[in-house]
């Protein structure tokens, strides 16, 4: 786990699913929360909103996978199974598939042609998919953003990409206690890492992130909820305003907002982070 923190922007980057699950497994609500506790609500309302009849119920489709999502997102993107990362170089050595006639009359040892697997050189490219959807967003509306981004990391990766697939939510502050003001300039950043470069999509793993409700109504709410750097500075109002900026963002990573994208992504440049 990576902290950045100022007086004004807190970012926290997880390095994995497990870690996320750790940190809000061993984690306390602060007083703004104690009373709200909204990502272990169990009342009717909160079901319907969250997909999910509890936190514990979210948290073991975290870990586990979300079967349901994957088959639904696995008839959506077409993975090309025989991208590969490795090419393939003939080398001399002791043994192989055929044997290299002047080095054996030489008599030199490795006088058989082999087969060796050499990693391409490949850029990797980070893609940062935002979370951050209104309290109404639909599950449809959710599902078409993740699908659009999800065949982007995957076109990228046939063209000979490796990508590091990202999710984020960010909120900033309410400024009345009322909760209808703008943001009053202080930033909070979750960042957790669903996919490695050296990985493939994976659906089963990526699903429940990348498009259950839960994922941001239970799992980063947990998050905020057990912060002190969020405590007396307004989060507790609404769990915050959605932030769909690039700020927070390292640069020269890609920032993919969360409602923004209209049709399939064409131009990823439009969302590097400058």
């Amino acid at each position: 786990m990576v902290v950045k923190e100022t007086s004004n922007t807190k970012v926290i980057e997880f390095s994995s699913i497990n870690e996320l699950v750790k940190h809000n497994r061993e984690g306390h609500y602060t007083s703004d929360f104690k009373n709200k506790k909204a990502s272990g609500k169990t009342d009717e309302k909160m079901i319907v909103w969250c997909g999910t009849s509890s936190y514990g119920e979210a948290e073991d489709l975290l870990l586990h996978g979300w079967e349901y999502m994957a088959k639904e997102l696995k008839s959506k993107i077409d993975v090309n199974l025989k991208a590969t990362g490795y090419t393939q170089k003939s080398v001399y050595d002791v043994v192989g598939f055929t044997p290299s006639v002047p080095r054996y009359l030489q008599g030199i040892p490795t006088n058989m042609i082999n087969a060796k697997r050499i990693p391409k050189k490949e850029k990797i490219i980070t893609i940062n998919k935002s979370i951050s959807y209104s309290w109404k967003a639909s599950r449809d509306e959710i599902i078409q953003e993740s699908v659009r981004v999800l065949n982007l990391v995957n076109s990228l990766e046939l063209q000979g990409y490796r990508v590091k697939l990202n999710i984020v939510w960010k909120v900033s502050n309410t400024q009345d206690v009322w909760g209808f003001g703008t943001s009053s300039g202080k930033l909070y950043v979750v960042k957790v890492n669903v996919k490695q470069p050296t990985q493939r999509l994976n659906m089963k793993q990526i699903a429940f992130p990348m498009v259950h409700p839960s994922m941001l109504r239970r799992i980063c709410f947990k998050t905020i909820e057990t912060d002190e750097w969020c405590n007396g500075k307004n989060f507790h109002i609404g769990y915050g305003i959605p932030n769909n900026t690039s700020e927070g963002i390292t640069s020269g990573e890609y920032y993919i907002p969360a409602m923004e994208v209209k049709g399939e992504i064409t131009n990823l440049e439009k969302y590097l982070v400058r």
